[in-house]
Formats: C-alpha cells, sequence, structure tokens
C-alpha cells in the first residue's frame, strides 16, 4: 500500500499540474469573488451535508484520485472534463465541492458561479485535510 501511495503522490502531481493553469483561473469577470464566503473548514463541510438533506456532493478529482479515496455520497466530476453547462447540476441545488487540497473544486466553484449557480460551498484544504480532521481512517495520498 505504501509504495502504491508514493506512485500515486508521484503520478498525481505530474497529472495534476495542468490543472493550475485551468481556464477559470484567469483573472477579471465573474472570476473575481471572495473565496472566504465559499470556504468551510472539515467539521463545516461534514456538519453542513449532513444537515442539508438535498446537498450534492461533488469530487472533481480524477478518477485515480477517486480510486484512492472519497466522501461517502459522493458525485464524480472531474475538473479536467469540468463543464457546468453539461455537468447534470441543478443550478438551485446546494453544491458542496471538494478536491485534493481545495484548489481544483475552488476553480469549479468558480465556473458554476458564473454559470449562474449561487448556493456553492468549498472544502478548504480539501480531503487531504477531511482526512486529518474528520475522518483518520481514510487513506491518503
Amino acid at each position: 500500500m505504501r509504495s502504491l501511495r508514493r506512485t500515486s503522490k508521484r503520478n498525481g502531481i505530474s497529472r495534476l499540474s495542468g490543472f493550475l493553469r485551468h481556464p477559470s483561473s484567469r483573472a477579471g469577470s465573474s472570476n473575481d469573488i471572495n473565496e472566504d464566503l465559499y470556504e468551510l473548514s472539515p467539521q463545516e463541510f461534514k456538519t453542513a451535508i449532513e444537515q442539508d438533506p438535498s446537498a450534492v456532493l461533488v469530487d472533481v478529482r480524477e478518477r485515480f484520485e477517486w480510486d484512492i479515496c472519497r466522501i461517502d455520497g459522493a458525485r464524480l466530476l472531474p475538473l479536467s472534463k469540468f463543464d457546468p453547462d453539461t455537468c447534470g447540476l441543478d443550478p438551485e441545488s446546494s453544491i458542496y465541492l471538494y478536491c485534493y487540497m481545495g484548489k481544483r473544486s475552488m476553480l469549479a466553484l468558480k465556473e458554476l458561479k458564473r454559470a449562474g449557480f449561487n448556493n456553492l460551498k468549498n472544502l478548504t484544504g480539501g480531503i487531504d485535510l477531511w482526512a486529518v480532521e474528520v475522518d483518520s481512517d481514510m487513506p491518503r495520498y
């Protein structure tokens, strides 16, 4: 298992580096949002999804990351293929997004915001911090 984690981490870094320049990271327009308004700590995120029966939990990581660990009830919509217009999400739903460290999910949140979605939250620190603060049995990579 340890070698799998090391391999995944190495692969993850090279596979994920392209996301840092996702089109939604351009300056200007509606991407200039106050990110703090959308961020929830892992414990706040957990409480929010437990208390919101209509919550839609979205994981924007890639399939190989999803296969390592995920939050129960999440739907996989990788950022590499993410399109708010075709992702099948309801703009009226409460949407809770996460990724590995919280950066890619914030990019997806900005894309959704620009497309007219309003009830959005992002997991600060991503699933990595979730594994530390909420679910210590979750595998980390």
